[in-house]
């Protein structure tokens, strides 16, 4: 997919429109400062550029030929401003041809980043592995997902003290104190056995848990678009 991203047609601008095209850049960087945070150059540096190439044009006018490496040189400066700020735009806007606007450049034709979240995982699945205390998580493959996040816990649902935020975080507000044991009874799991597994891949590997603790596992993907929903759980008992 080929995203907009900001002309460099500024580059064929005739001597006299590029400082009016390069100031309508000025004014969109610099005065639209929460889209565009951090530019590559400070508004002072950007706008003598400007003033240098209107000035070292005009002695070229009146000096002649001894003045052009100067002249040559103001030109090389402010396109080679132009097209570092029009690649940092391009990073901003991420394909959004409003914020290329916005900058002051011209957007490309191409596509759009408007990116659809991921729907929810399907063909979940939880194993045993030959080794004690050992599963292996796997999801059926979803297209658009860049990351596969799987959660592994000993209740289902999620425990209210496991929280998963729209951003993808996995919040655990408190570790709930254990029962304490019977005189004669087996000794209780000494936590709420929260796994989280952000590796990218499908496939998850959980070791040294619990034998015959039933565990829980659900997935969620992550895109440029957001947070996927959780996925149905599925559950086993671990060997």
């Amino acid at each position: 997919m080929t995203l907009i991203k900001c002309l460099l047609s500024f580059k064929k601008l005739k001597v006299t429109q590029r400082p009016y095209f390069a100031q309508g850049v000025k004014d969109g960087i610099y005065g639209n400062a929460t889209t565009f945070a951090t530019p590559p150059m400070t508004e002072a540096a950007f706008e003598l550029l400007i003033t240098n190439y209107v000035a070292t044009r005009g002695t070229l006018d009146n000096g002649g030929s001894a003045q052009r490496p100067a002249w040559e040189m103001a030109i090389k400066s402010l396109l080679d401003a132009l097209v570092t700020t029009a690649n940092y735009v391009d990073t901003v806007a991420n394909g959004d041809a409003n914020i290329i606007i916005l900058a002051g450049y011209t957007p490309s034709k191409g596509n759009s980043s408007s990116v659809a979240k991921p729907v929810k995982i399907e063909g979940v699945t939880l194993v045993r592995s030959e080794v004690s205390g050992t599963l292996v998580a796997d999801c059926a493959k979803q297209e658009g997902v860049n990351s596969y996040v799987c959660v592994l816990t000993q209740s289902q649902p999620l425990p209210p003290q496991i929280v998963i935020l729209t951003t993808g975080q996995v919040v655990i507000t408190e570790v709930p104190t254990p029962p304490t044991p019977a005189p004669t009874g087996p000794e209780p799991t000494k936590s709420m056995g929260v796994y989280v597994d952000l590796n990218q891949n499908r496939k998850k590997t959980f070791a040294g848990l619990v034998p015959l603790q039933t565990y829980y596992c659900v997935y969620f993907g992550i895109n440029a678009g957001g947070v996927g929903p959780l996925s149905d759980p599925v559950s086993v008992i671990c060997l």
